[in-house]
């Protein structure tokens, strides 16, 4: 996908300045391309500013392989976006694949995935520090980021799965008929 002001990536930067201030120990990684190459040298000149150059990772464009092991390294997903065309992103549903619990905006289509405290958390746009608040509390309590996680991965596979999505348009084809 595409990085883009917009998508949240500078209040997510904003939030773990937040909780770099708090003491909190955590690993930002990245993904993927930046359409603008203004934007791109910013972002590159931001992580490279200490100290992100420990805590902060930038992999680019991921596919296939790649993409699927990042996904599985993760502990949580951040999603802050306020991208005007932004519907029912495919990140957030991917991440709930991989159980993560997802911690994104109560934006466009995204309440329609994600329930707030039960699959992860659903955030005002734009507000790094409450993305700073729910990344604190997934990272210092394990239990609640494997439950949000777990419950997470539960509703991707009751309404998101490939499998649920081929029964729906069976069911669709069949009533038509």
């Amino acid at each position: 996908g595409a990085i883009r002001p917009s998508k949240g990536v500078d209040i997510l930067l904003e939030a773990c300045q937040l909780l770099l201030e708090r003491g909190m120990n955590f690993h930002l990684e990245l993904m993927g391309r930046a359409p603008e190459p203004e934007y791109a040298q910013t972002l590159r000149d931001r992580l490279a500013q200490a100290p992100w150059p420990t805590r902060a990772v930038w992999s680019g464009e991921l596919h296939d392989g790649e993409k699927w092991r990042a996904y599985a390294r993760a502990d949580i997903f951040c999603f802050p976006t306020y991208y005007e065309a932004e519907g029912l992103s495919l990140v957030v549903l991917e991440a709930m694949m991989f159980g993560l619990p997802v911690v994104t905006t109560r934006w466009r289509g995204l309440p329609d995935a994600v329930t707030d405290g039960e699959t992860g958390y659903l955030l005002p746009p734009q507000n790094a520090s409450a993305v700073a608040d729910a990344l604190e509390r997934l990272i210092c309590e394990p239990g609640v980021r494997h439950a949000l996680g777990q419950n997470g991965r539960t509703v991707y596979e009751t309404r998101f799965s490939l499998t649920r999505w081929r029964d729906r348009v069976e069911d669709a084809l069949a009533s038509v008929s």
